[in-house]
């Protein structure tokens, strides 16, 4: 009898959500669809960034910033 009782139930309750996601559908990132605009700036914002790390490589590597100085040790004379 009890099982009777459960499965009437959970089919009420999956027709109540049912008929809760036809009046408010939920909106998801995969069927969303981004304009024109946004996927350019999303471009854009990737190579402005690819273009400062090269930059800042190359300005570290003319200046030797990042690399400590190695102080050499005397020699010691026998």
């Amino acid at each position: 009898m009890l099982d009777l009782v459960t499965l009437f139930a959970s089919v009420g309750l999956q027709e109540e959500l049912a008929e809760s996601q036809k009046r408010a559908p939920v909106i998801t990132e995969a069927g969303a669809d981004t304009s024109f605009a946004e996927d350019a700036a999303q471009q854009i914002s990737a190579a402005l960034e690819s273009v400062e790390g090269a930059l800042s490589s190359a300005v570290g590597a003319v200046f030797g910033a990042g690399e400590p100085e190695q102080a050499q040790a005397p020699c010691k004379k026998a």
